[in-house]
């Protein structure tokens, strides 16, 4: 939008005394080439004598001939041309000069209107650069801008002391305070010393009585107008281009403002546009609403032009701005613009009377079966513009194209005019299915319109799950949450050894060599893996580009940018928004970038370079000396290394801040998230990862922690649901923690028979899953033994199953780890890996074995140790073992609890004691007591868990039940009462053996 200002004055000039006055050629013939000659004054008082570089010439301002019938004005060459003669001598003070000037430069200093001797005396209008500006002996003032090339009115008035410039009778500087000394030398027109290069018109000199001084006094003042745009100012009968535009489509809009600078009210007759394609231009105030009649005072009014073309070509209307006073006369210049017949394409998803507009997101195609199955979406183009809509023609690129076909289109269509078409999607694999759909027609604004299709190919799709469920599997990829972290990841991935996150997507390597990619696909093409892409190691991401490190040393890139070509010998990745670096074997680095990221080479002579990392605009390469180097953009001080940092193992670089480690596990950051690692990570950390807004650290007790600035630094712990945490990656928008969901087959007793857990096989795709093998590799596969009997290694589509079993025995003490690899046809899933882990321990009695039971170890420590209550119920471990009770179980244990019963018709007491003959390895003591404090009398004990014998004379035992649970009361051989005493006291006592 323009915007400006429109300024006015209709007020009648005040009595002024014209002392000199240069027509600039009217009356006087052609001077003859290289002879000087004479510059008239109309008063007759100084004429100016012009050296032989200034000359005639018919190119003059519109406004100067409108307003004073100037036919010529004098052209100077530059160097040596200038007019001079005799001082005006007695203007210091209210004063004025003014002329019509046009430069054809931009650079230097140079006066164009001079009256006595610059930088000591007098007064004068100089060019600095693209200003002009007025001087005052050594005083200048700020000037107004003005471009080579274009006529302006310039006036230098001094009015009781304040010195200004007006430029097309619009203030544009002011001095203050300065004396006009008076002037020495000669007046003169142009420069003899830089030259003047330019024209100018219709000089005058004038005087006022002090204060008379009004705009309307200026020769402009006739049609006392100026018009304001852009700061710039558009003289009376110029043009103004509003630029080229479709028809019937607004153009543009330019915002100027009418404004009264005197203060008295103006009659205004009218303000709009006549003549020519009136139709074309709207006048409104800058809101749209009409424009006052009547009289402008100071307070002006906005004024918005707006161009709409109605027709093809050239299109001009005039803008006038008419007095009610005839005398007073108007202001007008032309407005032209350009109309196009264009087309317009319009692209709507549907088709009939239910249109939805496409654009923004992917297409999503239903699920359905791969292998001759089809699904089908309606399209619909229209031509919304003016000409006709030519050239259309549909084709669909990327890795799955072959997937989607489309009915044809016409090649033209008239305006209005609209035509649809079907999209068929037949996947031939299982699996998602890309391809973007790519639309061309002759429309100038959108030539190539682009659009996403995504659709879902259920071919062979193999799942294994244990039990009751549970989905083990290697190198799973767990989502931590962060700062616009990839959407859409593929549910089930696994097998990942490397993963990146972008702008909003992700890529991952597996360990097959395979490459997967999800998330918003944008302009880029960044998650369209190219075709056959394998042997990939390690994978990174920068905004809309995604890079591959192939086994071989090699770089593949695609999406934005791409990967230097003959790149080789490459042994690491890392990139930013725009830019990448990778580390070659000989210790040396290559960067490259793409877009419009700034060039970041690496510091001259970088060597011994171990690792490297990509920030959003810097990058950081760690030295064989445990030494950092940082280079690229430091608004946050990102690239300025800490001092004395060193025994560094690991760098990793965010958007904006920077982090190493420490081979004693302790980090060091810096840049935009501070310098204050968390207080939260305590302990020695084993990796570090830098996404966009923070970091992610892997602890060596396999905690993992993210922090960012943004968090206030604050660590926040991840929950990573139990799995074994094998690497962690970051990106761009998001954080992965590549994890294992290991099948585990808990502690077992080394002598104990085999434990058997059975897995079952899914076939969730369309076509039939063939497996080609299932075998237990690894270093313990020994410990696990594979059982494939009756197991269907051909499953047809549609939830065909079968199953197989696992046994585990641990050869010995210790963990045992093996991996189960399940080999299919499925083809993003053909190597299926699950870990297999189990423990083993040599059990040495009761005791140990039922601790391995529960606790799943034998030592007597932790929750698993005898005098520990896991359950809170009470009663100690070695207790629940003595009574048969469940130590991880929860509820209360009062049902283990020995009875206390007494006897009324004897008045001897009772406890009734839980005897597991089972449970060997422990002593159990009945005692009795006339106080708690003791001291205590054993009445009964049991030694393995055999049966109780009496300790004391008369003590009572009575066994009951069958096998090996029994229930024993042993009796207090001391009746309650005797010897004065008031009651008595039982307990049970279990020590170990």
């Amino acid at each position: 939008m323009l915007t400006g200002s429109l300024l006015l004055s209709f007020r009648a000039g005040a009595e002024i005394q014209v002392l000199d006055w240069y027509r600039m050629g009217e009356g006087v013939e052609e001077p003859a080439q290289n002879d000087p000659f004479t510059l008239k004054d109309e008063t007759g008082r100084r004429p100016l004598t012009a050296t032989p570089a200034c000359g005639f010439s018919p190119v003059i301002s519109p406004e100067a001939a409108a307003r004073t019938g100037s036919t010529r004005a004098l052209r100077m060459n530059g160097q040596g041309a200038v007019a001079s003669g005799s001082l005006l001598t007695g203007v210091n003070d209210n004063f004025g000069i003014e002329a019509w000037i046009a430069t054809d430069t931009n650079s230097g200093d140079r006066r164009i209107l001079y009256n006595g001797e610059p930088g000591k005396d007098g007064w004068g209008i100089e060019q600095s650069g693209n200003y002009l500006r007025l001087r005052v002996g050594s005083s200048v003032s700020y000037g107004t801008w003005v471009g080579p090339g274009g006529w302006n009115h310039v006036a230098l008035v001094v009015d009781r002391g304040r010195i200004s410039m007006y430029l097309n009778r619009v203030l544009a500087g002011s001095l203050l305070n300065v004396v006009v000394l008076p002037a020495t030398g000669n007046f003169r027109i142009g420069d003899s010393e830089k030259g003047f290069p330019g024209r100018v018109d219709e000089v005058r000199a004038f005087t006022f009585a002090p204060g008379a001084f009004r705009f309307a006094d200026l020769l402009p003042g006739k049609f006392p107008v100026t018009l304001m745009l852009n700061g710039g100012s558009v003289p009376y009968g110029s043009s103004l281009d509003q630029g080229t535009g479709e028809v019937g489509v607004l153009r543009s809009v330019s915002n100027f403002f009418l404004r009264n600078l005197d203060p008295v009210a103006l009659p205004l007759a009218s303000v709009g546009v006549t003549g020519g394609d009136t139709g074309d231009f709207e006048v409104t105030g800058w809101d749209g609403s009409p424009l006052p009649e009547g009289r402008l005072d100071s307070s002006g009014i906005p004024l918005a032009v707006a161009f709409t073309p109605r027709g093809g070509g050239l299109r001009s209307t005039t803008l006038r701005v008419v007095s009610a006073d005839p005398a007073q006369g108007e202001f007008s210049v032309q407005l032209t613009g350009t109309g196009l017949l264009l087309p317009s394409l319009e692209f709507y998803a549907g088709k009939g009377a239910v249109l939805k507009p496409v654009g923004g997101v992917a297409e999503i195609f239903p699920l359905i079966p791969a292998g001759g199955k089809r699904v089908v979406k309606s399209y619909t183009v229209r031509n919304a513009g003016s000409a006709d809509l030519t050239g259309l023609a549909l084709s669909f690129s990327g890795m799955n194209a072959a997937d989607f076909t489309a009915g044809a289109l016409p090649e033209s269509l008239a305006p209005g005019e609209s035509a649809s078409f079907d999209v068929t999607f037949m996947p031939g694999l299982g699996g998602a299915r890309r391809a973007k759909l790519r639309l061309v027609s002759n429309d100038q604004d959108r030539p190539e319109v682009t659009l996403d299709l995504v659709g879902q190919g259920v071919g062979p799709e193999i799942d294994i799950t244990r039990g009751a469920g549970e989905r083990p599997a290697a190198g799973a990829l767990l989502e931590i949450s962060g700062y616009g972290s990839p959407s859409d990841m593929p549910e089930g991935l696994h097998g990942v050894v490397s993963a990146a996150a972008g702008f909003s997507f992700g890529v991952a390597a597996r360990a097959d060599g395979t490459v997967a990619a999800w998330g918003p696909n944008g302009y880029s093409g960044q998650i369209e893996v190219p075709p056959g892409l394998s042997g990939v190691v390690a994978v990174a991401a920068g905004a809309d580009s995604a890079l591959a490190l192939k086994g071989d040393g090699t770089v593949v890139q695609w999406g934005g940018g791409s990967a230097p070509e003959g790149l080789s010998g490459i042994t690491a990745i890392s990139a930013g928004d725009s830019a990448a670096i990778a580390l070659k074997r000989d210790g040396t680095v290559v960067t490259w970038r793409w877009g419009f990221s700034a060039p970041d080479s690496p510091p001259v002579g970088l060597g011994g370079v171990v690792a490297v990392a990509a920030g959003e605009s810097h990058k950081l390469a760690l030295k064989d000396d445990g030494t950092v180097v940082a280079w690229g953009n430091n608004h946050w001080e990102q690239s300025q290394v800490p001092a004395g940092l060193a025994g560094v193992v690991a760098v990793a670089a965010g958007g904006n801040h920077s982090l190493a480690l420490e081979s004693d596990g302790t980090l060091v950051q810096w840049g935009n998230c501070g310098s204050i690692v968390p207080p939260g990570i305590s302990g020695p950390v084993a990796e570090i990862a830098a996404n966009g807004a923070g970091y992610v650290a892997l602890l060596r007790d396999g905690r993992l922690i993210r922090w960012s600035g943004d968090d206030g630094v604050v660590s926040k712990v991840v929950d990573t649901g139990g799995a074994t945490v094998r690497g962690i990656a970051s990106g761009i928008s998001g954080n992965f923690a590549i994890v294992d969901h290991p099948a585990d087959f808990g502690v077992r007793d080394v002598a104990a028979a085999a434990l058997r857990q059975s897995f079952t096989i899914r076939n969730g795709g369309g076509l039939p899953l063939k497996l080609s093998s299932l075998e237990i590799s690894g270093e313990n596969a020994d410990a696990f033994t594979l059982d494939t009997r009756g197991t269907l290694m051909t499953l047809p589509g549609t939830q065909g199953v079968t199953t197989f079993t696992v046994s585990f025995r641990p050869r010995a003490e210790g963990m045992s780890h093996a991996t189960l690899r399940v080999l299919s046809n499925d083809e993003d899933e053909g190597v299926y890996e699950i870990p297999l882990t189990g423990g083993g321990v040599v059990v040495t009695g009761p005791l140990e074995a039922w601790r391995l039971l529960h606790f799943e170890t034998t030592a007597d420590a932790g929750s698993a140790a005898d005098l520990a209550d896991p359950n809170h119920n009470g009663i100690t471990n070695l207790l629940e073992y003595a009574l048969g009770g469940d130590p991880v179980a929860g509820g209360g244990g009062a049902s283990l609890l020995p009875k206390y019963v007494v006897n009324r018709i004897t008045k001897r007491s009772s406890l009734v004691v839980a005897r597991d003959s089972s449970r060997a390895g422990i002593v159990m003591t009945v005692q009795a007591a006339d106080d708690p404090a003791g001291p205590w009398q054993d009445l009964a004990t049991s030694t393995n868990s055999g049966p109780f014998k009496a300790l004391s004379a008369g003590t009572g035992i009575v066994e009951s039940g069958i096998g090996t649970k029994l229930n024993v009361a042993v009796t207090d051989p001391v009746r309650g009462g005797d010897g004065g005493r008031t009651r008595r006291f039982m307990r049970l006592r279990v020590t170990r053996l």
